[in-house]
């Protein structure tokens, strides 16, 4: 269990890192910050995540 969690902390981190990376990138360009905005780049974090 204590590897399990281990490799899925730096993955994690990893992840939540290349969303907001990719959101800074949507908002600086699409200029909106409403819900509807971010909500695509959230999704795709969550099944990222799923995933590992």
């Amino acid at each position: 269990m204590l590897l399990l969690a281990a490799i899925r902390i730096p993955c994690l981190k990893t992840l939540i890192s290349q969303y907001y990376n990719n959101l800074d990138r949507a908002l600086q360009f699409g200029k909106s910050s409403t819900e509807t905005a971010i909500h695509n780049h959230f999704w795709i974090l969550l099944n990222e995540y799923a995933t590992v």
